[in-house]
This record gives structure tokens, C-alpha cells and sequence, in this order.
């Protein structure tokens, strides 16, 4: 705690106790989007996109990532997605009992909040910040696109500006990147202990033995010599707890692997080879798939979005066609 941690830094994320700054505008801790999320995070996720678009597969999953805008953005504003999302090169997002928050990191103008209407403007120090009715979002510097929802943006702003961070990452976070190897291409960690959450694994068979001894899970994905690996842990505080997710686990891989057989081949080939152990008080997942199957997986994946964009645009085409044409009345002559 202290100083500010390097670009990459894994388990480093924003610091506790002395305050970190940057020393100029808009550095910001790490300058990471994921170490700028802060607060009390439930949920946290990163996207590392230009990474992916460097990657052999990288345009075929970028054809991905457009139908599955298609398939299911606002109606308004895919056009205007699809373009800010191919200058996006990282993607943080975080949710808690306040809401999410998103930050992009890439290069942006104002002209990419148009998906913000209406509602008013305000500042922050020297940021514009666009309102909605239940949404805030802002452009900082040209290289960050800030998004919150039933939440602020005024903690990232203030971490991208080098201020003091009163609301850090929440520590079993901050444990969870730093146990699957840090952020890699993909990552995501939750935060188990909330009661919300509690409740509803405990209203799940087979897991009901373990949610007392769970604390997060988290998952990332990595390029390997033959193609991609997968690592997942759930982290518990007894051995007995980890056997159970484990047990819970290997039930819920067979079911789905029979399941998935009729309707996506290619996802059930990928759910059977995956490794399930222990290691002490964790549950561990494990897959290697080599660039041929993740090739399948996402072509699987980007036909069934172009067929969902497809059936969608036929929706909206009917809708069009069946809206009423206005008719004029008859004439009215003026009163005298």
C-alpha cells in the first residue's frame, strides 16, 4: 500500500493506507481499468480485447462480438456499439450491492455516449459527466469511456485523477486475481459472501453443504502453446467444502454434457474435457483446447447470434410495416 502499482501488476490493485498519486491528470492507479473500479464489489470482470484481436482467432471472435450485438443491444444504438466497441482494448466491470459500473479503455470522444438520452449534464472537477434516468456516463481524456448504472462515476474519476481511493477493491477480490495468475486474456472473480448470494446456492442441491465455507470463485482464460487454457478455483475454508463443489461440479459436467450433445456439439465436446480437482481447501477447474475446437466454440456461437440478429430484424421490419399510417379528417371549414 502506498504506491501506485505498475501496469499488469496482478495482485496489486489499488492501494490501502498512504494515498496513491499518479503525480499527472488521468494516470490514475495502474492505469488499469479493472484497479479502477474500486469500492465494495460483489462481481468483477475484465476483457482484455485488443489482446483477443491480436490473437490467430481474433477476427473470427470479433465477428462473434458484432452478431452478438446485433442479437441483443438496445435497438437504437447497435451501429453506434459495434463502432465504439471495436476501439475498445480493455473492458472492467463491477457490481455490487450499488449497482455496476464499467470502464473501457481505448479511444473515445463524447459523440460514444450518445446511448445516454436525455436527462441533464454536470461536472466533476474538470469531467463532464452525461445523466439519464438511472444511468451516468463519461468520457475522460479520450481514453476512458466510465459507465455506471443505479451507481456513480465519481470513484473512478477520482482514482483515474491520482486521488486519494476511499473505497478499494474488496480484499477477497483482490485475492482471487491474484490465485488464477492474474488478469490474462479473460477474467471474472465473485465475491461469495454476501448474504444474497448465500441464499440462493443455498437454495441449490448439492451445494448446500458448502456455502458457509465458500468465500469467491473466479475464472480466467490465458493463450497457451496450443491454443487457449482455461483456470477456474472456488476457494473455501475446509476441505470437506471444496469436495463438495467438486462432487457438485463433476454431476453438473455430466448432465450437461449429455444435454448439450443434441444441441451444441461443439460445447459439449469442450464441458467434457474439462479437469475438475482439489487442491487442499479449493475446487479447480481446468481445460486446454487447442485452436481448432475454440475455433468450432466460437463459430457455434457466432451462427446462433446471427440467426437471433436475423429473427430480431424480421421482428422489427413486421413492427414497421403494421405501425398506422396516419389519415387526414375531412375538412373543416372556419368558423365565421
Amino acid at each position: 500500500g502506498g504506491s501506485c502499482p505498475t501496469p499488469g501488476s496482478a495482485a496489486n490493485v489499488t492501494p490501502t493506507g498512504a494515498p496513491c498519486r499518479g503525480g499527472v491528470a488521468g494516470t490514475g492507479p495502474a492505469q488499469d481499468p479493472l484497479t479502477l473500479l474500486g469500492g465494495d464489489l460483489l462481481v468483477a470482470m475484465r476483457v482484455d480485447f485488443g489482446a483477443i484481436r491480436r490473437h490467430a482467432l481474433g477476427a473470427m471472435a470479433e465477428r462473434a462480438l458484432v452478431a452478438m450485438i446485433r442479437a441483443t443491444g438496445p435497438r437504437e444504438g447497435v451501429a453506434g456499439l459495434i463502432e465504439t466497441a471495436a476501439r475498445t482494448e480493455v473492458l472492467a466491470f463491477g457490481g455490487g450491492n450499488s449497482g455496476m459500473v464499467a470502464v473501457l479503455q481505448g479511444s473515445y470522444t463524447p459523440a460514444d455516449l450518445a446511448f445516454i438520452i436525455g436527462g441533464e449534464h454536470t461536472t466533476r472537477r474538470q469531467h463532464a459527466i452525461r445523466h439519464a434516468r438511472r444511468s451516468v456516463a463519461t468520457v475522460v481524456d479520450g481514453r476512458y469511456l466510465v459507465f455506471a448504472e443505479h451507481s456513480s462515476v465519481d470513484g473512478v474519476l477520482d482514482r483515474l485523477d491520482g486521488l486519494e481511493d476511499p473505497a478499494p477493491q474488496t480484499v477477497p477480490l483482490q485475492n482471487a486475481i491474484a490465485a488464477v495468475d492474474g488478469y490474462q486474456t479473460y477474467f471474472t472473480a465473485v465475491g461469495v459472501p454476501l448474504g444474497e448470494l448465500r441464499e440462493e446456492l443455498g437454495r441449490e442441491r448439492g451445494f448446500r453443504d458448502m456455502v458457509a465455507d465458500a468465500r469467491w470463485a473466479a475464472m480466467s482464460i490465458a493463450p497457451s502453446s496450443a491454443g487457449l487454457e482455461v483456470r477456474g478455483r472456488v476457494h473455501t475454508v475446509t476441505e470437506a467444502a471444496a469436495r463438495v463443489v467438486l462432487d457438485a461440479s463433476q454431476d453438473l459436467q455430466q448432465q450437461a454434457t449429455y444435454e448439450l450433445m443434441r444441441e451444441a456439439p461443439p460445447i459439449a465436446v469442450g464441458v467434457r474435457a474439462l479437469v475438475l480437482a482439489t487442491e487442499g481447501t479449493d475446487a479447480t477447474l481446468r481445460w486446454t483446447a487447442t485452436d481448432p475446437e475454440v475455433r468450432d466454440i466460437i463459430e457455434f456461437f457466432r451462427s446462433e447470434f446471427e440467426d437471433d440478429a436475423a429473427r430480431r430484424q424480421q421482428y422489427e421490419d413486421v413492427d414497421a410495416y403494421a405501425e398506422p399510417v396516419p389519415t387526414p379528417g375531412p375538412a373543416v371549414a372556419p368558423a365565421p
